[in-house]
């Protein structure tokens, strides 16, 4: 394993190693500089104890790690962990790297809460043997544990997530709560604030959690509540030392709408116990929400309620134009007011430019991915697209239809398009 005691404080011991190597020492030179430091704490003295089982360790120095092996027993409950920990690690050198660059910003924010509600260590540390064994666990003063775990490397195929629910099954059965932080290089939004994710990152959502259950509450409570659970997923920003959370409700296999912009939080604010929950409730939260999101809440839902509220004002705009006079009946009209010739008026030229834009928009419409979030709406979008048809080909009402489709496309572009 990587810990140990010396006296009251903790080596560890791949840590050291790892941080020499980044300072431009070759493995070997990284070698020697450990062997000079604790040789004789290792072997003369016998000084290193079990970080789980308190008996004595040894350091063993190794070309490519640093570790500690029992001195006078086989292996402890803690030791038998390490190596399912490590058989579960990444082997490419770059993961390997920007792994352990995660783990060192987590033990620094884990170090800064610690003793505020729970205590965090090392997940092999735990004192029974485990199938799945996290990177970190944390332990809330009334029993419950969480399960904590960077993860750098994702993929959406099935034996991956065999092995991820294997672990989540793994995690349930010792009654661990997993929290996920994957790495930000996986986070993708679109330009229209809908966040895309395979189902193995979906899978690495936060547990079930009050602050998805607020938003889901008030988004139920709209005139025409919009159907989708909502859900979370926290990645981590390590270059900027910074966690990114991330609120969206379901729209599709593939899709989630965003409820927010991601936001990026200081990792001890993150990981701070919740006491205002604590308080209310006695419930051991972790401060997974961002500052002032009581009020985000209720912005969205203003918006929501004002695209809901036009786009009936729109339907009923179209309905009402349904029932008026069509052009043959116009232009009958006004010859029996003016009967100068019995030739039908023609209708004015659309310009190229604004024909074009017009059938941009209707495009851009078609194909927005909110689409299937406003059912009501398609009614609407076929009309344009009647009248933009009508538009291209010069029809004699192409006039009537330009306003139409424009007024149309205008209403819709805010849900659909975000403009």
């Amino acid at each position: 394993m990587e810990a140990a005691f010396l006296h009251d404080g903790v080596v560890y011991i791949e840590r050291e190693r790892g941080n020499m190597l980044r300072l431009g020492l070759t493995p070997e030179a990284a070698r020697e500089h450990l062997e000079a430091k604790y040789r004789i704490y290792s072997r003369e003295k016998g000084a290193f104890t079990c970080a789980c089982c308190g008996q004595r360790v040894v350091m063993v120095l190794y070309e490519d790690k640093a570790i500690f092996r029992h001195y006078d027993i086989e292996s402890c409950t803690g030791e038998k962990n390490y190596a399912a920990y490590n058989a579960g690690r990444e082997r490419a050198a770059e993961l390997v790297r920007k792994h352990a660059d995660g783990m060192e910003l987590l033990r620094e924010a884990l170090s800064e809460r610690h003793g505020e509600h729970y205590t965090a260590e090392e997940g092999y540390l735990h004192k029974k043997e485990l199938r799945h064994v996290p990177d970190f666990l944390l332990t809330f003063d009334n029993g419950e544990k969480w399960a904590l775990d960077y993860i750098v490397a994702l993929r959406g195929d099935s034996l991956y997530r065999r092995r991820l629910r294997s672990r989540l099954s793994s995690y349930r059965a010792n009654g661990f709560k997993p929290l996920f932080l994957l790495d930000r290089a996986w986070l993708a939004v679109t330009e229209s604030a809908y966040i895309s994710y395979n189902q193995s990152e979906l899978e690495m959502r936060l547990p079930a959690n009050p602050y998805d259950e607020r938003w889901r509450h008030a988004i139920s409570d709209l005139p025409m509540p919009l159907p989708g659970p909502v859900h979370s997923i926290v990645y981590l920003d390590v270059p900027k030392a910074q966690a990114v959370l991330t609120r969206f409700q379901l729209s599709g296999d593939r899709w989630g709408r965003l409820l927010f912009e991601p936001s990026e939080l200081a990792l001890p604010e993150l990981l701070a116990a919740d006491e205002s929950l604590l308080t209310e409730t006695g419930e051991r939260m972790l401060k997974l929400f961002k500052p002032g999101e009581q009020s985000a809440i209720s912005r969205y839902c203003g918006r929501l309620k004002q695209e809901l509220l036009m786009a009936r004002e729109e339907e009923a705009a179209v309905q009402k134009e349904a029932h008026k006079p069509g052009l043959k009946e116009r232009q009958e009209i006004r010859r029996s007011v003016n009967p100068v010739s019995g030739a039908a008026i023609a209708a004015p030229a659309i310009p190229a430019a604004d024909a074009s834009k017009l059938l941009s928009l209707l495009e851009r419409c078609k194909q927005s991915p909110r689409r299937p979030d406003y059912p009501g709406l398609e009614n609407n979008l076929a009309r344009a697209e009647v009248c933009v048809a009508r538009v291209m080909g010069g029809a004699d009402d192409a006039e009537d239809c330009y306003r139409a489709a424009w007024s149309l496309l205008r209403n819709m572009s805010y849900p659909l398009l975000g403009e």
